[in-house]
């Protein structure tokens, strides 16, 4: 058993689903945040190039600025599963998670792309926008990060609670909507997020949480 399979197993009841819930989101964020900006530094001073891939599709989505509204509230819904599951799942559901993330960073690292931002016109809700793009850098955006957390958060609760897991579907429907209309995210980096959650969500988390 490795450290943090003891520091799991040593855990239990709200102090559990805290502290998951809190390294998740150190992880997450803290990879995240330097493989952002460590792009932009390899793009500035290296001169490595980046993909755009604008597709017809892309282009035809209008920019809704309201639409970031959708988008900021529904992030938190990755974090569901950390309450509605047994502890048991939620033992298994960190390392998915981990697995997804770690997947995400990978790919970022190998296969960088960039969202371009200029000329948006964000109107009233400039001051968001801009907060969100100074925490958020264009890059990092295939797959989308936030598509696959939402996603396998909701194929977990879907196997946990079908009733729950209706309305993490709808849920999930809207952030990936959001992610378009906000101009955060390619068609095709939600398309990989949501391959990125199945994959490990049939292959890692399913096999393991029926034994529970």
């Amino acid at each position: 058993m490795n450290p943090v399979e003891r520091w799991l197993a040593s855990r239990n009841g709200m102090e559990l689903r805290l502290q998951v819930l809190g390294a998740l989101l150190l992880f997450e964020y803290s990879g995240y945040a330097f493989i952002n900006h460590l792009t932009a530094w390899r793009a500035e001073s290296l001169g490595h190039s980046y993909l755009e891939p604008w597709s017809a599709i892309d282009n035809s989505i209008p920019f809704i600025p309201v639409s970031i509204l959708l988008y900021v509230p529904l992030l938190p819904m990755v974090a569901v599963p950390a309450f509605a599951l047994s502890e048991e799942k939620i033992r298994t559901g960190f390392w998915t998670y981990i697995g997804v993330i770690v997947s995400s960073f990978a790919i970022f690292l190998l296969v960088p792309m960039k969202m371009s931002r200029a000329g948006l016109e964000t109107g009233a809700f400039e001051p968001l926008f801009l907060l969100l793009w100074t925490i958020d850098p264009p890059f990092n955006t295939f797959p989308s990060l936030h598509v696959s957390l939402a996603t396998i958060a909701t194929l977990v609760v879907w196997q946990h609670d079908r009733r729950l897991g209706r309305w993490m579907l709808i849920g999930a429907t809207v952030l990936t909507l959001s992610t378009f209309l906000a101009k955060q995210h390619f068609v095709i980096d939600a398309i990989g997020g949501m391959a990125l959650a199945i994959v490990w969500y049939r292959y890692h988390y399913l096999p393991r949480a029926r034994l529970k």
